[in-house]
């Protein structure tokens, strides 16, 4: 079961975002406060953490599998923040 922050932010998103469109994966099992999306092509991936953050506040990374592209680190972001990132990145 992960930390209440990440499951909060999952009901947050699943009432905003089409998730036929992406796909929630957890690589991170151990770790509570992280998970983590991907579009249906795979290649792209957005990691979240809540871990040692403010109330309402999340660690970002969006990751490009491809390597062709510098990964793009977000240090504060709100659930509005990453619903927009989810849109841009993997829509």
């Amino acid at each position: 079961m992960k930390d209440i922050t990440i499951n909060i932010l999952l009901s947050y998103l699943h009432l905003k975002l089409d998730f036929e469109k992406i796909q929630v994966v957890d690589f991170w099992e151990a770790d509570l406060c992280a998970i983590g999306f991907t579009n249906n092509f795979k290649d792209k991936l957005i990691y979240i953490s809540s871990f040692q953050k403010e109330q309402n506040q999340f660690y970002v990374e969006v990751e490009m599998v491809n390597g062709l592209e510098k990964n793009k680190i977000f240090e504060s972001s709100t659930n509005k923040e990453i619903e927009k990132l989810l849109i841009s990145f993997l829509y």
